[in-house]
């Protein structure tokens, strides 16, 4: 984050936004939800400098983070033998035959592809996979009623485009 991102958060607290996640799919394919959620990295404070989110940091203990609800992120292959990616690829095809299935949205809420599917980074000339596993992230969701709904990626791109019209360079729900 920025400097002024902090002086945010310390000034009015961590908010609520929304983030665009990469769903593995039966078949091999890749689908979008885009989720409300408050992020953390378990990243040790001596390392942000070398992390891909700057230079500045918030340290929070991992006490902290369970008192307050967090949970870590379930890291899965893109693999369909292995049980976890399995376990991701049920949920979604439930999540799209039954938009109530709470325990779906509990399974793809808190999982993560280890590397990024369609979102890469380029090092040194060269396009590779995000390593989403390096940051070791843990989530709080929020409910998916209202104002606070899981979006399509499409209805997240329009949420973003609205947010930038309105002079809101961080959207967020609240």
């Amino acid at each position: 984050p920025t400097l002024e991102n902090l002086k945010s958060i310390i000034e009015n607290g961590i908010f609520i936004h929304f983030v665009l996640e990469e769903i593995y799919t039966k078949g091999g394919g890749v689908n979008h939800i885009a989720i409300p959620m408050a992020c953390f990295c378990d990243t040790p404070l001596s390392y942000i400098k070398d992390i891909r989110y700057g230079c500045y940091g918030i340290g929070l203990s991992q006490m902290w983070g369970v008192e307050h609800g967090l949970q870590p992120v379930l890291y899965y292959p893109t693999n369909q033998e292995c049980p976890s990616t399995q376990m991701v690829i049920e949920a979604e095809q439930c999540l799209r035959n039954d938009i109530s299935n709470i325990g779906a949205y509990k399974i793809l809420g808190y999982a993560k592809p280890m590397c990024g599917i369609d979102k890469h980074v380029v090092e040194n000339g060269e396009k590779k996979p995000l390593l989403n596993y390096a940051d070791k992230e843990w989530r709080k969701l929020y409910q998916s009623k209202g104002q606070g709904k899981w979006k399509t990626k499409e209805e997240y791109e329009i949420y973003i485009k609205q947010n930038k019209e309105r002079g809101k360079s961080r959207p967020h729900i609240g």
